[in-house]
């Protein structure tokens, strides 16, 4: 069972490895590629470097901050929501409905989102740019000074996509509990003329983090590489100009989702363990003094 409801999730993670690894063996086989070191912080050159970066540091970093610092943080995110925005609120645990369905890009194209907008930060700032080697014989300046912004962005894409679903990964912890609060003890006590509302307290959370992983970071992504994309197209002169301008171009159109399928073995070892991590979190909350099972429905009056 557990095998078909990942079939489809698996084959998509394989087909990426695999075009990952034929991108990189094509551009292997140029001399200024193949000995190419991106990044002292990175081992190995050329096909090595670039694999670890897509596949392992990607793949790892999501496993990383998505599992450990899942346990780690949802207890803080449970416990600052309620003891510092949730005064005068009703908590309690609802069980969700059951679903045997497998959904990778509805959780992971926001920490995807959130990753990109990590690295456009540090990709702009000296002392990262400045590790970066640059020797490339044959190319222009100004061409070295696109790639080593795109190098550098790529490169700090190792560390932002375990920091994005480490950002994430408890949000979805205390989701996936049933963790819900209610406005009704603060409307009723204070008298105030508003609605009473029940609320999960992952979607207060969610509402929060996409301010910073929502619509302006993929405005912020599409103007800082228009420019690139105009500039790779103008170059494509020459079998490499060529190529490398292709392989960037597959890279950076769809990278949200080359980083959600990138982040799929640590969603399947989180549904995996959902149980377990359901449990984890209730046990937390009922330490922070919530035990009552509650059921919020919306009911039409007539």
């Amino acid at each position: 069972m557990a095998i078909t409801k990942y079939k489809k999730a698996l084959r998509n993670f394989l087909i990426y490895v695999i075009v990952i690894v034929i991108m990189f063996l094509i551009l292997a086989l140029f001399p200024n590629t193949a000995s190419q070191d991106l990044t002292l912080y990175i081992p190995g050159r050329g096909f090595i470097e670039g694999f670890l970066i897509f596949v392992g540091f990607w793949t790892l970093g999501g496993i990383i901050g998505g599992v450990l610092f899942g346990y780690l943080l949802a207890p803080l995110y449970l416990l600052v929501q309620k003891k510092i925005f949730g005064r005068n609120m009703i908590y309690g645990i609802q069980d969700n409905p059951k679903s045997e369905k497998f959904k990778v890009f509805s959780r992971a194209i926001f920490p995807a989102l959130m990753a990109i907008n990590f690295s456009l930060i540090f990709a702009s700032k000296e002392p990262f740019k400045s590790e970066i080697p640059l020797p490339l014989p044959g190319v222009s300046e100004d061409w070295l000074e696109l790639m080593n912004f795109l190098i550098t962005f790529l490169v700090m894409l190792s560390i932002s996509v375990g920091a994005s679903f480490a950002i994430f990964s408890p949000v979805w912890f205390v989701l996936d509990g049933g963790l819900v609060y209610s406005n009704q003890k603060k409307v009723m006590e204070k008298q105030l003329e508003q609605p009473i509302m029940g609320r999960a307290v992952g979607d207060w959370y969610m509402d929060l983090l996409k301010g910073y992983a929502g619509i302006s970071v993929i405005i912020s992504y599409l103007l800082i590489f228009f420019p690139f994309l105009i500039a790779l197209i103008s170059n494509l002169s020459g079998a490499f100009n060529t190529i490398v301008a292709i392989i960037n171009i597959l890279i950076l159109i769809p990278l949200v989702f080359l980083i959600a399928l990138a982040s799929i073995p640590m969603l399947i070892i989180l549904d995996l363990i959902k149980e377990s991590r359901i449990k984890y979190i209730r046990k937390w909350a009922n330490r922070f003094g919530i035990k009552d099972h509650v059921k919020i429905s919306f009911e039409t009056i007539n």
